[in-house]
């Protein structure tokens, strides 16, 4: 099923080139891990090279590595942290926390 223009060039203004994970619905993806294993999981993870009105492209930064429909995704988390959150000094010591 595709989307609209509009929906495409939000998603596209919103996401592309950004780190995110795409929580699938009633699937799971085979997924191949660094030490030659397989993984099973429900959600993928990558950078948002490119959203057209069948698809987003999920790649490295240089390639895209899978291409999922959009009526396969449930919902998309940004993994960009806030700087705020990058700079927020935790406490040294447990009998710092209150």
């Amino acid at each position: 099923m595709a989307i609209s223009k509009k929906a495409m060039t939000t998603l596209r203004d919103i996401y592309l080139g950004d780190s995110v994970i795409l929580y699938l619905k009633d699937m799971n993806v085979v997924i191949p891990t660094g030490d030659g294993n397989m993984d099973i999981s429900p959600m993928l993870q990558g950078i948002v090279m490119d959203v057209d009105e069948t698809f987003i492209h999920l790649g490295n930064g240089d390639m895209v590595q899978k291409s999922v429909y959009h009526e396969n995704v449930g919902m998309i988390e940004s993994l960009i942290v806030d700087d705020a959150l990058i700079n927020f000094d935790m406490p040294e010591r447990d009998s710092e926390i209150n």
